[in-house]
C-alpha cells in the first residue's frame, strides 16, 4: 500500500508522529485492565473490520503507524459479577486523558469513547483539543 500517495491525494496532514504513537501504546500497556479499540486507516480500512466494535488485540493495532487516520479507545470497562447482578462499569476516562495529556497527544472525547487522530484533513482542524 503507497500510504504517502493516500495522504497526498487526500491532502492530509500527520497530527502524530512514530514516537508519540509508540509512546502511547507503551503508557496504554501499563493499565492493568483490557482497554478495547477500534482503528480507521487512512485507506479506509477499519480493524475491527465492522466499524462498530471494539478489541482488546492490542497487538492488532500496534503497526504499522502511518496507515492511522485515528485510533477509538473505549474507556469504559465492564466487569461481570455474576448473571443476577449488572456489569461494574470502570470509566478509565481520566486516566487515559491524563496519559494523552502527558504525552502532549490531542484527542477529542466522545460519549462512549475517546478518539485520537493519526491524521487531520483541514476540515476536522477545529474537532481536537
Amino acid at each position: 500500500m503507497n500510504y504517502n500517495k493516500i495522504i497526498q491525494d487526500r491532502q492530509l496532514y500527520s497530527v502524530m508522529n512514530n514516537t508519540k504513537w509508540y509512546n502511547l501504546f507503551s503508557e496504554l500497556n501499563e493499565i492493568e485492565e483490557s482497554i478495547r479499540f477500534r482503528v480507521k486507516s487512512i485507506d479506509n480500512d477499519y480493524f475491527p473490520e465492522n466499524k462498530i466494535d471494539f478489541t482488546g488485540e492490542l497487538q492488532q493495532i500496534n503497526r504499522e503507524f502511518i496507515s492511522i487516520e485515528h485510533l477509538d479507545i473505549d474507556p469504559y470497562i465492564k466487569v461481570n459479577r455474576g448473571e443476577l447482578m449488572k456489569p461494574l462499569i470502570n470509566d478509565l476516562s481520566s486516566r487515559i486523558i491524563n496519559i494523552l495529556e502527558a504525552l502532549k497527544i490531542n484527542y477529542k472525547k466522545e460519549d462512549s469513547y475517546i478518539r485520537i487522530y493519526g491524521y487531520l484533513d483541514l476540515d476536522k482542524t477545529s474537532e481536537i483539543g
